[in-house]
């Protein structure tokens, strides 16, 4: 989802105030505009002033998720985050495979990875190479996971050991899953285009005297891990992954698999539940068992697309200079279809 603010100033993240995951209170620090304007960021509200622009959705959610780590996850996530968040990136399965396993009629199972309501995300077996029948028997997913991990990584040669290390065991791995899904609950709230760094402390890049700021005077700057100064997203998700418009059906069927928050489109209310003032997800589903029965063909990974909720063009105004680059550097193709 992507929203604009219509009472933008013109000062970047210095007007804005971020929610904060680990003490469910607003953050105020970044406030520092010379406008004296601290809007709560809060675009994943349904009560926010933000106004939804578009619906995006990436079908290679590997692409997707590199660019959102190495640009923006980087400056929100804490050195073991990042470092648990990009390992698995790659460890995690990508796409519906035949595991070495068999069912209790002597079938093979296939395993990918499976959404789950709130866009979280944990592994599921089915008993097609498409993934799309939901395995029912007694093997445990993450068991057959952890266990196709080793062996794969064993019959490589590829620093078996050191992988089994890090994995551990099957509880190791379901606390990994965990991990991975709490750290993502930064992306389901309000995130701008430009990537930022509320804390900077520590960092050899920022000034002594005053963290907040760069050498060149931007404050809260993201010194990203692929060597950019608070990159605009939104331009490297256009120009690096293949994010495309969603249309009202994609829109329509994520709401009834229960996978989006509540938003307004074309006239329409869709999806239920969302983040409440405090920060804990509000909804009038289930949210316990992940029991949705979704079809893995019809999402085509649209929750984990979702989950950024929500890129918006603060970063588009603050840095058009390099959006008019970008422009001219590559040919535009329209968001949606006339």
């Amino acid at each position: 989802m992507q929203y604009i603010d219509l009472d933008y100033q013109g000062e970047g993240i210095g007007e804005y105030q971020f929610f904060d995951r680990h003490t469910g209170k607003w953050d105020t620090s970044s406030c520092i505009s010379e406008n004296g304007r601290c809007a709560k960021y809060d675009c994943h509200l349904s009560e926010s002033n933000f106004k939804l622009l578009g619906l995006f959705k990436e079908p290679n959610y590997h692409e997707w998720m590199e660019q959102l780590y190495k640009h923006e996850g980087v400056c929100v996530w804490t050195k073991d985050e990042y470092e648990l968040m990009q390992y698995n990136r790659e460890a995690w399965p990508c796409g519906c495979t035949r595991a070495s396993q068999t069912d209790a009629n002597g079938n093979y199972v296939y395993y990918d990875m499976k959404p789950l309501p709130e866009g979280r995300m944990t592994f599921g077996l089915y008993t097609d190479a498409s993934c799309s029948a939901e395995y029912s028997g007694d093997l445990d997913p993450i068991e057959v996971v952890e266990n196709e991990q080793y062996n794969n990584n064993n019959n490589n040669n590829n620093n078996n050991n050191n992988d089994r290390d890090r994995h551990g065991n099957v509880s190791e791995l379901a606390e990994q899953l965990e991990s991975w899904n709490d750290a993502f609950d930064i992306f389901k709230k309000c995130q701008p285009c430009k990537a930022y760094d509320l804390s900077n402390d520590g960092s050899v890049n920022y000034n002594q005297d005053d963290h907040h700021e760069d050498d060149d005077g931007n404050s809260f700057a993201c010194h990203d891990d692929a060597g950019y100064n608070s990159v605009n997203q939104c331009m490297k998700f256009r120009t690096h992954t293949k994010m495309f418009g969603a249309t009202f059906r994609d829109a329509a069927l994520a709401s009834a698999q229960g996978t989006i928050t509540e938003i307004k489109f074309l006239g329409f209310t869709l999806g239920r539940g969302g983040f409440g003032r405090s920060g804990k997800f509000l909804a009038s589903v289930d949210f316990s068992t992940g029991e949705l029965g979704i079809s893995r063909k019809s999402t085509t990974w649209f929750v984990v697309s979702l989950i950024t909720c929500a890129v918006l063009l603060v970063g588009f105004f603050v840095s058009r200079k390099a959006e008019k680059r970008a422009e001219e550097s590559s040919a535009r193709e329209p968001l949606v279809s006339k």
